[in-house]
């Protein structure tokens, strides 16, 4: 075997560890690419999640304002322009909280916005009685 021989061989052996670390450095840059896109739509589906928990909570504050306001408690309070309503922790989340503003819109009317707080997110509904 001859000198050129043993320097051929030894030179291919480098060059297929070359391609296999070059290999090895697009699969990783592909995989942490695929899982940052993983993450950020892990991120909006807790969002949206919360956003529909925030909405419930306001339905159901809702459904109590219009109950307080229908006068058939005697024993609660009816609320008058320019009171605010903190309405219980709601049994649709728990970590949720209603609360209601209720104002003048007109002589006649009243405005009743309801705001429902799940975690950092909240939804609102207005209301005209």
């Amino acid at each position: 075997m001859t000198i050129e021989t043993k320097l051929l061989k030894k030179d291919s052996g480098q060059v297929i560890m070359f391609i296999i670390f070059v290999v090895l450095f697009l699969v990783l840059f592909v995989s942490l690419y695929i899982s940052r896109s993983l993450l950020k739509q892990t991120k909006a589906s807790v969002g949206a999640v919360s956003s529909v928990q925030s909405y419930y909570i306001a339905d159901s504050g809702t459904e109590n304002v219009l109950y307080y306001l229908s006068g058939l408690d005697p024993a609660e309070p009816q609320p008058t322009a320019g009171t605010s309503i903190v309405l219980d922790n709601l049994f649709v989340a728990e970590n949720g909280i209603a609360t209601a503003v209720v104002s003048d819109a007109s002589p006649t009317t009243l405005k009743i916005d309801i705001i429902g707080t799940y975690k950092n997110t909240s939804r609102a509904i207005q209301l005209f009685w």
